[in-house]
């Protein structure tokens, strides 16, 4: 059986985030080469062929593939089951009025259960071999939180929160030592649906991510302050990836907002190109994209105020535009 790891990326920047998973992977000799590659929506899945392979060398795949940065990635995790899930009947089944349950959800969860519960104990080994949660024999609980995405699906009643639940409950039928805690949880339990057609795909599995109460979420990488409409870090690092920029040329950021992208591209793609960046909100320039730019102290950094629409920059000065958002 092929180990699977699936990475959450920016939708619509999957090929961009597929080429630095794999630049990256290919560096680290130890791993297994992939054997295939699968893009859906705002996912890229990688298969490693490990036929004939003991659980310490899963294992050592799981932990080498999670101390890889990625800056292209939201989340990664370890693939337990992959279920063909009935679109229509999951859009158009309504709650039963007589009970209140929701077939689909009862549905979900017994899969969950039953189909998927020798590759949940499966998993759970290779985890607990590399020390994301406490091994089988200990009497310590594996605090988890459950999180479902399902993407552009629709129900009337069957939300991300209600699913995530149904979720939930299947993991504390298998394993006794499991206990659900939202906050400074020590491992992730994801459930992701693929559209595809008439069928969709029900991908779960295990984050690969570490937790802990001191941790800052993906969100305020290189960067200390925010804004209510900031670029996400993966977004721009793809964007700069995108615009392949090279060393000794002017960037120009019109509207940097808090300077997400110039300070992306130059501590994640080319740290030796010269990044001007603007924008006509003084509370963005003065409060926030300089303060982030002096935090993170990217090489060459300049932040103005300005109208994007009469830039004070003579011709032939700039090499590369780059923007999050233009208005």
């Amino acid at each position: 059986m092929p180990v699977s790891i699936c990475f959450i990326v920016p939708s619509g920047l999957e090929d961009i985030a597929r080429e630095e998973i794999a630049e990256k992977l290919v560096q680290y000799p130890r791993l297994p080469p992939a054997s295939k590659w699968i893009t859906f929506p705002g996912l890229v899945q990688c298969s490693f062929q490990t036929s004939g392979l003991d659980i310490n060398t899963k294992t050592d795949l799981c932990t080498q593939v999670r101390e890889i940065q990625f800056f292209s990635v939201e989340k990664m995790f370890l693939v337990v089951a992959s279920l063909d899930v009935s679109k229509d009947e999951f859009q158009a089944k309504p709650a039963d009025s007589t009970s209140g349950k929701i077939p689909w959800i009862e549905w979900l969860a017994s899969c969950i259960t039953n189909c998927a519960l020798e590759s949940w104990i499966g998993a759970a080994r290779i985890l607990n071999a590399a020390g994301f949660c406490p091994g089988e024999s200990s009497p310590e609980e594996i605090l988890f939180r459950a999180t479902f995405l399902r993407g552009d699906f629709k129900h009337p009643i069957a939300n991300s929160q209600t699913m995530a639940g149904a979720l939930g409950a299947s993991i504390l039928s298998v394993s006794s030592n499991a206990k659900v805690k939202l906050e400074n949880f020590e491992i992730e339990v994801l459930g992701c649906l693929i559209p595809g057609g008439s069928f969709a795909q029900l991908l779960l599995g295990f984050s690969l991510e570490s937790y802990s109460a001191k941790a800052k979420p993906i969100s305020w990488r290189h960067r200390v302050i925010s804004g209510r409409t900031s670029l996400r870090p993966t977004i721009a690092y793809c964007i700069a990836r995108m615009a392949n920029i090279q060393p000794g040329q002017v960037v120009l950021d019109p509207c940097c907002g808090v300077g997400t992208i110039p300070i992306e591209a130059s501590l994640t793609c080319q740290p030796l190109a010269h990044f001007i960046c603007g924008d006509i909100e003084l509370d963005s320039i003065h409060n926030k994209a300089n303060i982030n730019i002096t935090a993170a102290a990217p090489y060459s950094a300049s932040v103005v105020a300005w109208n994007a629409k009469a830039l004070p920059i003579r011709d032939q000065l700039v090499d590369i535009v780059i923007t999050g958002r233009l208005h």
